[in-house]
């Protein structure tokens, strides 16, 4: 390798490295005060670099909320969909396939909950954000209707399972006492609930473990 390539990969390392540094200090920074309550300086103090680094790496939120939000969801591991699909076709029964979407979501909600609540709460107020937000819930209700797709689910009733199934409703369930371990159970009870209340009956009589 010549002297010249040399010093462009280690260019590039070192600029890939500010880069995690940069993002990893704004996932802290974002899921402990919120976005708008972090300020660009604070995130040039907590990664190490000058705030005129920053703005090299990310010229603006739009930029840097959806590094973010990819290194966010690297770390939290959540079921890719394909993962999901494959998953889904060795389970007989809509309720268990839900079973293993709540189980695992409620795994990922638990890894990154500040993030989540964070994100939740500014979704209206970050455009940026806003759009993250709507993807992993399109994401979301991809999944739900993958477990039922036998089923020809109605946009009401995959629209009802997102509200169970969704991080709001698992973080309003620890709020409220619930713990932690039990919160995936209530949600797939009211999940076989909502099944049995839109006609999918057969598959919806055995008792969540």
């Amino acid at each position: 390798m010549s002297p010249r390539r040399y010093a462009m990969r280690n260019r590039e390392e070192s600029f890939a490295q500010t880069d995690r540094r940069i993002i990893e200090a704004a996932i802290g920074l974002h899921a402990e005060r919120g976005i708008l309550d972090t300020s660009w300086q604070e995130i040039a103090v907590r990664a190490g670099v000058s705030p005129v680094t920053v703005y090299r790496h990310f010229r603006s939120l739009s930029e840097l909320i959806p590094a973010c939000a990819r290194t966010f969801v690297d770390s939290v591991a959540p079921l890719a969909e394909e993962d999901a699909r494959a998953a889904f076709a060795e389970l007989g029964s809509p309720l268990e396939r839900l079973e293993v979407l709540i189980r695992d979501d409620c795994a990922c909600y638990a890894r990154g909950r500040e993030w989540f609540h964070a994100a939740m709460r500014e979704a209206d107020l970050v455009r940026e954000l806003g759009a993250v937000v709507s993807a992993q819930q399109a994401t979301l209700a991809n999944l739900i209707r993958a477990s039922l797709e036998d089923h020809d689910p109605s946009q009401e009733l995959v629209s009802a399972l997102q509200a169970v199934i969704d991080f709001p409703f698992w973080r309003a369930l620890l709020q409220a006492g619930v713990a932690e371990d039990a919160a995936p159970r209530i949600m797939l009870e009211l999940s076989r609930a909502l099944l049995t209340r839109y006609g999918i009956v057969a598959e919806a009589n055995r008792t969540p473990a």
